[in-house]
């Protein structure tokens, strides 16, 4: 039985990593944001902290990725975190978890508030022919139905291939049911450098054989998921579905 990282057992580990020292902000920070001396410190702390909880708590760690290569990627973040900002240094994060490579191991920006990424007011969904804008909110209830063409400066396969490298998953389905929530996130679509702004997303999307460009902007915190149950085609208010 394999140990869920992300469940309660490790809820103060991630408050700790997460918490007071790493506040969310409102809005997404400019990407020229970086730690300070005092904030590298503490984020190296957390890498270290979060790296030796893993090897302590999961049962087979090692299962898919070697000691050497899991070492590799925590040290290469740990040269790097001077010259990222917060959102970046989480997704990077993330990404290390990730390589673990099974559904119960993952930091999910949709399952823990004090990540505080934010979303651009669409819901988006894989389907058989593509990605398509399947909700908006209200104020952009025109783009419902939308099929989706490209995302900043990439194509939504090639999107998605980034996005998959930040999902704990046990298969491919868990990646493509996790990743149009991260593809909604500005915060990460920057980090991995599909677009070029944390706080807002070009998207070229098609309706009746056209193509359109539309800006979409931090419209206000990433909805959280209970670990239990899918909600996320719930109606919510002020949304068109």
């Amino acid at each position: 039985m394999k140990t869920i990282l992300t469940s309660a057992a490790l809820a103060s580990a991630f408050a700790m990593i997460f918490g007071a020292t790493h506040a969310a902000p409102q809005v997404a920070r400019s990407a020229a944001s970086r730690p300070d001396s005092v904030q590298v410190a503490a984020w190296r702390a957390d890498l270290i902290f979060m790296a030796k909880e893993m090897e302590r708590r999961h049962r087979n760690l090692y299962h898919t990725i070697s000691p050497a290569s899991f070492d590799s990627a925590v040290t290469a973040l740990h040269a790097r975190i001077p010259s990222l900002a917060r959102h970046e240094i989480i997704v990077e994060m993330a990404r290390i978890v990730a390589l673990v490579e099974d559904g119960h191991t993952n930091i999910a920006p949709t399952r823990d508030l004090k990540v505080g990424f934010t979303t651009l007011p669409i819901r988006l969904y894989f389907f058989k022919d593509g990605l398509f804008i399947r909700a908006a909110h209200h104020s952009h209830r025109r783009l419902v139905g939308s099929r989706v063409a490209q995302i900043g400066r990439m194509t939504p396969d090639q999107a998605y291939a980034r996005v998959r490298e930040l999902v704990g998953r046990d298969n491919e389905m868990d990646a493509r049911f996790f990743a149009p929530f991260l593809l909604a996130m500005p915060e990460v679509l920057h980090a991995l450098r599909i677009t070029d702004e944390p706080g807002e997303a070009t998207f070229v999307v098609e309706r009746a054989g056209k193509k359109e460009p539309v800006v979409l902007r931090s419209f206000g915190p990433a909805p959280m998921m209970p670990s239990d149950t899918d909600v996320s085609w719930w109606a919510a208010d002020g949304w068109i579905d």
